[in-house]
Order: C-alpha cells, then sequence, then structure tokens
C-alpha cells in the first residue's frame, strides 16, 4: 500500500512539472530573432556579429579555424554553406572575414525585427541584403 501512494505521490508531482514548463511557455511575441548568412562566396567566411575589440583582435590573431572559433566567430562553407545565429531584436553589425587571407571584407548594420528571421548573404565582394 505504501508503494502504492509513493508511486502515486511521484506520477502527480511529474504531471505538475510538466504541466507548469508547458504553459510556461505560454504565446506572445518572441523578443530573439534569428540571423541566417548564408555564402555565395568563392572562399570560406568567417562571420562575427557584435564583435567586441577583443574579439576582432583574436579573430585578427587566428591561424586555425579553431581560434576563430574561439575567438567568437563562425566558420561558413564556400558556395553554399550557411550559419543561423540567435540574435535579440535590433541593429546586429555583421562583421565578414574572408578565411583563406584572413582579412575582414564586409563589415555592415543589419535590422532583425522582434521574432523575424533575416537572411543575407555573403558574397565575394561583401554583404548582400
Amino acid at each position: 500500500m505504501i508503494q502504492n501512494r509513493r508511486m502515486f505521490v511521484g506520477l502527480a508531482a511529474c504531471v505538475c512539472l510538466f504541466a507548469s514548463t508547458a504553459l510556461a511557455g505560454g504565446g506572445g511575441a518572441k523578443r530573439n530573432a534569428t540571423l541566417v548568412v548564408k555564402s555565395d562566396a568563392d572562399f570560406p567566411v568567417g562571420l562575427l556579429i557584435n564583435p567586441t575589440p577583443q574579439q576582432e583582435q583574436a579573430a585578427a590573431a587566428a591561424t586555425t579555424l579553431d581560434q576563430f572559433r574561439a575567438a567568437g566567430g563562425k566558420v561558413i562553407n564556400a558556395r553554399g554553406g550557411e550559419a543561423r545565429t540567435s540574435v535579440v531584436a535590433g541593429d546586429q553589425r555583421v562583421v565578414l572575414v574572408n578565411l583563406n587571407t584572413r582579412a575582414p571584407y564586409a563589415d555592415q548594420k543589419v535590422a532583425v525585427a522582434r521574432g523575424a528571421t533575416v537572411t543575407v548573404k555573403a558574397t565575394n565582394s561583401g554583404l548582400s541584403l
């Protein structure tokens, strides 16, 4: 009898936990947005979003892809690769780096609305909105 009571209490607790998490996810507008960068470049592209000066310096000094990633960068393969990033709605600073030469070649602001997904294209000459 005691085992059945413990099992009942345990199941009731699980039901309450699942119900509360399901209700907490509720509706409403998402505060965040998604920024998608697709590559149409002939070379691998490094992506930095809203980088700090320290991240920019570390990315510029990176000699390997792992170091670039450790600096907060994302790597996008040439011709068709993409990177998806969740961002807070508003203006985002997008910096593109040619990973063959390690030189930044685009630095542009991109506006992203609340709850929206904005897709931009990394080309050989810069960022295309």
